[in-house]
């Protein structure tokens, strides 16, 4: 019997293998593009940091001289606002042993510098009736604000001392961050890049109920193991612990 001679790829259609090999390449490559989900991790917020914006004024008919209104407006231009979360304690009763315990809470607190004497702030907020008058000493002005679990806008004007006492001269909003309790729950040492896991929030804070469900969501969704997960009984007594709080 003859040796079968081995049949040879002819040159011309080795382009087109490789072409071929490339192309499956490029379609597993875009498919793992596609079904890729990078790992979810809120940006930590800096508590430090807060959102502000200037609103526009009408002064066109005012009765103040233009050149007292340029000076004022330069000195109201000058004014700064910086902005922190502060812990504080006030006296509360526990819930299992009522006894007086030390709380704490955590509240904005606004710094502005750069306040002239011949200004003063007036601040509102849009959740209730404030409306405070604030005036300087040394230049500068600090204020607490209250202890709130929904965001606030602050608005600030900023108006004349002198001339033209009351003159608006200067307006802007001020929204700072808001501790989230919540965080001090132990199941987010389980999930701490669960949204509502984060320390500093931007938005409102849900009801327990609502970050009782969407934490249980979050764990199916991610597909957490049952030896990191926090269990479904210490999920019920840290809900029942909150209900009590809320009573």
């Amino acid at each position: 019997m003859g040796v079968k001679k081995k049949k040879r790829i002819k040159k011309e259609y080795i382009p087109v293998f490789i072409a071929v090999i490339l192309f499956i390449g490029l379609i597993a490559a875009l498919i793992a593009v596609l079904l890729y989900k990078p790992k979810e991790e809120e940006v930590a917020i800096d508590p430090n940091q807060h959102v502000q914006e200037e609103l526009e004024l009408d002064n066109a008919n005012s009765s103040c001289k233009k050149d007292t209104l340029d000076e004022l407006y330069k000195l109201a231009n000058k004014v700064t606002v910086d902005t922190k979360i502060v812990e504080r304690k006030m006296s509360g009763n526990d819930q299992e042993t009522n006894e007086e315990v030390e709380i704490s809470y955590f509240i904005p607190e606004f710094t502005f510098a750069n306040v002239d004497d011949k200004l003063y702030l007036n601040i509102t907020r849009d959740f209730d009736s404030l409306n405070k008058d604030l005036t300087p000493e040394n230049g500068k002005i600090v204020y607490e604000c209250e202890w709130s679990d929904s965001m606030v806008t602050y608005t600030i004007e900023v108006k004349s001392n002198g001339d033209c006492k009351g003159e608006t001269v200067r307006k802007f909003t001020v929204v700072t961050p808001i501790y989230n309790s919540l965080s001090d729950y132990e199941i987010c040492t389980i999930i701490p890049e669960f949204k509502y896991c984060q320390k500093y929030v931007m938005e409102d804070i849900p009801t327990f109920n609502e970050f009782y469900t969407m934490a249980q969501e979050y764990i199916k969704d991610h597909k957490i193991t049952t030896t990191m997960a926090i269990s479904e009984e210490e999920l019920e007594k840290a809900r029942e612990e909150a209900l009590k709080k809320e009573e």
